[in-house]
């Protein structure tokens, strides 16, 4: 890294076939990030594709990223597309699973601390129904600072609309979905005004919100006349 001190994007994409995989492990993945914030200090644009993650102590992990990654004022694009979760096998062999839901913590602190993300990319990235109320907290603090645009093509639609129904709760950020191109767009709301009224329907529910509140939501699936 020390000879590239003025590279602006890098891609460190992982072998996608399970069984040449090689896990990252908590030290390796803070030294990974540190060796970026000492040496890649103008690096705009980072690609971590397919990498599996083999975490065996989250909490001091998250703690010393979220100082790598205050350092890290000029990284505002990050893809972490289809990252997963080392399991093991029933078996004498360890494999890699696309079904297990990938590990939430790597995205609390790249939305909450990289001072300056505006664009995130977790493509085909197995996301459990139980980490969508903290993504979407996550989402909300990173737009109340700026805009942020997330790629989350190929991931479940009944996990986006839930995502939706909680952005939907919060009367601070306003955002768009675009399912062509599977961008959600999360920014600062401007219907936060006492007196503004949003009627809107989407994924068979009917909402009102009334100064950027949700005060009725009602489902509209199957109406027999």
């Amino acid at each position: 890294m020390v000879q590239f001190t003025n590279l602006r994007k890098l891609l460190i994409s992982e072998n996608w076939v399970p069984s040449q995989q090689v896990p990252v492990k908590d030290f390796s993945l803070c030294t990974f990030f540190d060796g970026v914030r000492l040496n890649l200090g103008k690096l705009e644009n980072l690609n971590l594709s397919d990498w599996v993650l083999d975490i065996s102590n989250p909490v001091d992990t998250i703690n010393k990223l979220k100082r790598i990654f205050s350092s890290l004022p000029r990284l505002v694009s990050l893809v972490l597309d289809n990252y997963q979760e080392k399991v093991e096998s029933t078996d004498s062999e360890k494999e890699y699973s696309e079904t297990r839901p990938a590990p939430f913590f790597i995205l609390k602190p790249c939305l909450k601390s990289l001072p300056n993300l505006a664009r995130l990319s977790i493509r085909k990235v197995n996301v459990s129904r139980e980490a969508v109320p903290m993504l979407a907290k996550a989402l909300k603090y990173r737009a109340l600072k700026n805009p942020v645009e997330v790629n989350v093509q190929f991931i479940n639609s009944e996990i986006i609309e839930y995502i939706s129904e909680r952005l939907d709760s919060y009367r601070s950020v306003a955002y768009s979905y675009n399912k062509q191109t599977g961008i959600l767009r999360i920014e600062q709301g401007d219907d936060t005004r006492p007196n503004f009224v949003q009627f809107s329907m989407r994924g068979g529910q009917m909402r009102l919100k009334m100064g950027g509140e949700l005060v009725f939501s009602k489902s509209i699936r199957s109406t027999n006349l």
